[in-house]
């Protein structure tokens, strides 16, 4: 899949604190809470790739324009989000869903295709 176990296990980690912002956990407590050693960790926007700072993700991406794009691919369509911070989400499935399911995660962000 051209990851590295290190990728993949930073990428669980972002999951993990983006889930922790959205159920109202502060930055600090969510950082330490799925595994991160420091809150230097690096989570500067698009350093870690979480698509925008941690406080505008716990606020639902208030204030984010996200860009996205969905595609055909062999494996379905494939929805690519992103702020100019970094990236957001990749999904893959039908197209409604996935720009409902990202609308869900960032629903005060304003989406633009």
């Amino acid at each position: 899949m051209g990851v590295s176990p290190h990728q993949y296990g930073k990428a669980r980690r972002i999951e993990g604190l983006r889930s922790e912002l959205r159920s109202g956990t502060d930055v600090t407590s969510a950082v330490y809470e799925v595994g991160f050693n420091s809150k230097q960790c690096r989570l500067r926007p698009g350093e870690a790739r979480t698509g925008h700072d941690p406080r505008r993700w716990r606020d639902g991406g208030r204030g984010e324009r996200i860009y996205y794009t969905v595609l055909a691919s062999d494996l379905g369509q494939v929805l690519v989000a992103a702020t100019n911070a970094g990236l957001v989400a990749v999904r893959i499935g039908d197209e409604a869903a996935l720009v409902t399911e990202v609308a869900r995660r960032v629903p005060a962000g304003r989406f633009s295709s």
